[in-house]
């Protein structure tokens, strides 16, 4: 693991977790088993599963391509959409088209977690208890590995933390 490139350092990393902080986001996508299509097996047994996916976006071009430098010399996963904003600014000149960095999955999310929670600061909790989660599914061999408490646990102070927007991700504090 390291910067490969060698331009960049621990203050880009810390810009990116401020960055992150401030206009980024941690969470988990609930996959639902698969529905059954005409033609394919029955699927329905498989359990739904949650998935890590951190996010990060904004408007302004030169800043999404600092970012991708700093995910290519540390080699974080990540993809990059384009969306076009509809509608027009309150001053009548069109929004601008937005980006969005997303990484998604419990390898890609615990590499990312990794290098930025040590600079994170209003969303630390959220980052150390993801990466909590990341670990804990990848010392379990296999696929078909059952949730345990904890995880669940991680999952659904997650999901009251942001129906609340709530900040403290801190385990075992009340709702």
């Amino acid at each position: 693991m390291g910067n490969q490139q060698g331009n960049f350092g621990d203050t880009d990393l810390a810009w990116l977790a401020g960055f992150i902080d401030g206009e980024g986001s941690f969470g988990f996508q609930q996959i639902a088993s698969p529905r059954i299509r005409p033609g394919q097996r029955d699927r329905s047994h498989k359990r739904p599963y949650f998935n890590p996916r951190i996010t990060v976006g904004n408007t302004d071009w030169p800043t999404l391509e600092y970012v991708q430098g700093i995910c290519r010399a540390y080699e974080l996963p990540h993809h990059v959409s384009e969306r076009h904003n509809r509608g027009l600014r309150l001053n009548g000149i069109e929004k601008p088209p937005f980006w969005q960095i997303r990484s998604e999955g419990v390898r890609r999310c615990q590499r990312w977690l990794f290098f930025l929670t040590p600079y994170l600061r209003t969303k630390r909790d959220q980052a150390q208890v993801m990466l909590e989660f990341c670990e804990s599914r990848l010392a379990m061999e296999g696929h078909q590995k059952p949730y345990t408490e904890r995880e669940l646990a991680i999952l659904s102070i997650f999901r009251a933390r942001r129906s609340e927007a709530l900040t403290d991700y801190t385990l075992g504090r009340a709702l």
